[in-house]
């Protein structure tokens, strides 16, 4: 199996799975909200979000792959430089409920994608 065809599952269920979860459950969401406002679970999740974005852009030589992965280390390295600019970012997400549902929906159909997109043609690239 390449790394590519790899990835593209990994993320495929990782992005199905877990917004699936918050589209199902919107109670899950609110509560990862809440912990974001904790410093310390966003510097945790800001080096998880960094070790799978730089992982992913390293190994792919796929383009939705590789913005998937930029986007993933992007979003570590804010997280991991401005822990304390999340706290309000949660708020306003929570006072807003509509916008992590549709940023859920688009993760879930980005992920069934990506399973789907292998099962049929696994992507060329190595």
């Amino acid at each position: 199996m390449s790394p590519n065809v790899f990835l593209f599952k990994f993320w495929g269920w990782l992005l199905t799975l877990v917004c699936g979860t918050y589209i199902l459950r919107p109670s899950i969401c609110k509560r990862i909200l809440t912990m974001m406002e904790d410093d310390r679970f966003v510097i945790v999740t800001g080096w998880f979000s960094l070790i799978l974005g730089v992982g992913t852009a390293v190994g792919s030589s796929v383009a939705p792959l590789k913005l998937l992965g930029i986007a993933f280390t992007t979003s570590g390295l804010l997280r991991l430089s401005f822990p304390s600019r999340m706290a309000p970012v949660s708020r306003f997400l929570k006072e807003r409920p509509y916008i992590p549902l549709f940023i859920s929906l688009i993760g879930f159909l980005i992920g069934i994608y990506f399973i789907i997109a292998v099962g049929n043609h696994p992507p060329q690239g190595f």
